[in-house]
């Protein structure tokens, strides 16, 4: 699967690559099948190291560093930002394309660990400019992107929450154009989309349940589980509900491996405004996580095991272990 992944990663880089070089170059002959840059290749090795366990996560954060910082000097079509933007592109894209837990472990890792990176600034004696002339990082400055607020590399490590958050509030459907796929309404949307959300709620999941501090620009990662648990939540006639029974085993994930990091994000104490399905709203519900609200997702999930909607034994499955995580859950609130 990782070779697999890999050529397809090339593809689209290579593609990108191309695009950048006829921006850089106007004059640039239009090349069909382009190959990937020297630079492209080298950024998808770093990533194949760690996933193939030849690299911890810690050292792959400071290659990737290193890399984004030293690539504009070797590659035209690159600034600092593109090259962090093709980071993210890899990244995003393992998480979405692998279902293997020990795959989404590193990546989970590796993207705790970027976040760890102390910042890097400009040690040069000349002002480094990128984002189209936009950004000028003066020398000794930290480098920051500019279209955010906290856009520091690498304490700030922009992008990273907000794509994850994005990826869960869009549902399962949204992978159908990522994964080659049509959606008719009175068909079921092919596996593929289901397993590609499903992956990167359990790369979230993966992430939240790390306990990091506030202060990380990953902290929010465990608020953005009630995106998923929306699915359960509204009832028939939502958009909702109808692609509830795939967003199914992407809300046991959470359960099964950050339930205890769910649950603490939605203690009243947090003061946190989460996401509440009309269902849910019916029956008074807050938007506090309670044992309440644990017992009525208990519920839904023993009404979609029970619906013959789910696509396949493994979304079977995954209602039991979060009706066996869940009861864990609510025997610990007492």
């Amino acid at each position: 699967m990782t070779e697999e992944w890999k050529e397809k990663e090339l593809q689209q880089l290579a593609v990108i690559h191309e695009l950048r070089q006829r921006q850089v170059d106007p004059s640039a002959e239009f090349v069909e099948f382009p190959q990937p840059a020297p630079s492209q290749l080298a950024l998808l090795q770093i990533y194949t190291d760690v996933l193939d366990e030849n690299d911890t996560a810690r050292a792959t954060a400071k290659r990737i560093s290193d890399w984004v910082l030293s690539v504009p000097g070797r590659d035209i079509c690159y600034d600092i930002a593109s090259a962090y933007g093709d980071v993210l592109h890899v990244l995003f894209g393992a998480a979405r394309q692998f279902s293997s837990r020990k795959h989404l472990e590193i990546l989970a890792d590796l993207t705790v660990e970027l976040a760890n990176l102390p910042d890097v600034c400009n040690d040069t004696d000349k002002p480094i400019v990128f984002e189209e002339g936009t950004v000028v990082v003066q020398p000794g400055e930290k480098i920051k992107l500019h279209s955010q607020s906290r856009g520091e590399l690498w304490s700030g490590l922009p992008y990273v929450a907000s794509g994850i958050g994005n990826d869960l509030r869009s549902g399962p459907l949204q992978f159908h154009q990522i994964s080659g796929n049509e959606h008719d309404d009175d068909q079921l949307p092919s596996c593929k989309s289901e397993d590609m959300y499903t992956n990167i709620n359990t790369f979230a999941a993966l992430i939240a349940r790390q306990d990091l501090p506030q202060a990380s620009p990953l902290a929010s990662c465990v608020g953005f589980a009630f995106a998923t648990f929306a699915f359960m939540e509204h009832g028939p006639g939502t958009n909702y509900y109808r692609d509830a029974h795939h967003a199914i085993r992407a809300a046991a994930a959470w359960l099964v491996i950050a339930g205890r990091q769910v649950v603490a994000a939605g203690s009243p104490s947090t003061k946190n405004s989460h996401i509440s399905g009309s269902l849910w709203e019916a029956e008074g519900g807050t938007d506090a996580v309670d044992v309440k609200r644990l017992r009525f997702w208990r519920g839904r999930f023993q009404h979609f095991r029970e619906s013959g909607r789910l696509s396949d034994q493994k979304a079977v499955d995954a209602t039991i272990e979060a009706t066996a995580a869940l009861d864990d859950l609510i025997a610990a609130q007492g």
